[in-house]
């Protein structure tokens, strides 16, 4: 939403190429990843993260100390493609990172407080937040689910290696004002 509120702004389209807003970035066949690559996930981008690509490569595990986007951003710099833009749906989690970084470039505000003021204030969603806003500890949720291995999951990771791409928390009336 935040992504096509700035389109419908002119203050960025859907159909721009990646590299306009970040230079360099992905150096094969960069000229083919757009926005709308990232946002339905056919980039064709090794560069995800957690996941390991089949040839065990552009791996990056996030860790429990807090990262910038900037610095996200340039991990992967040098990433290759798996495939050809466009051509193959494939979830990515970097990629919607790669969009919030290009919401605060073209904003001029943080992620977070974009988010806020264009589209919960105006919704009056007074009961969404991030994590990394939330002064109480959230539930915890179970891995093993399924087996009988099952143990509550533990945060091994900081909120700041998936902005843009999750750890946003909500009610359901505030889902029902969306």
């Amino acid at each position: 939403v935040a992504v096509l509120t700035l389109h419908d702004q002119g203050k960025l389209s859907v159909y721009d190429r990646v590299d306009k807003y970040i230079p360099g970035f992905i150096n094969d066949n960069t000229e083919n990843i757009t926005i709308i690559n990232l946002l339905n996930h056919t980039s064709g981008m090794a560069a995800n993260l957690g996941r390991i690509d089949e040839e065990g490569k552009d791996l990056v595990l996030p860790s429990s100390e807090p990262v910038s986007l900037q610095d996200l951003v340039e991990k992967f710099k040098s990433s290759k493609l798996k495939y050809q833009p466009g051509k193959r749906y494939e979830y990515n989690n970097y990629g919607y990172t790669l969009l919030a970084y290009i919401i605060e470039k073209v904003s001029g505000m943080s992620y977070a407080d974009y988010v806020n003021q264009a589209i919960l204030s105006k919704a009056n969603m007074t009961n969404t937040f991030y994590k990394l806003n939330l002064a109480k500890r959230t539930a915890i949720g179970y891995s093993g689910i399924g087996t009988n291995d099952i143990s509550p999951a533990k945060d091994e990771f900081h909120p700041s290696w998936i902005v843009g791409a999750g750890y946003m928390f909500s009610t359901t009336n505030d889902l029902a004002k969306y």
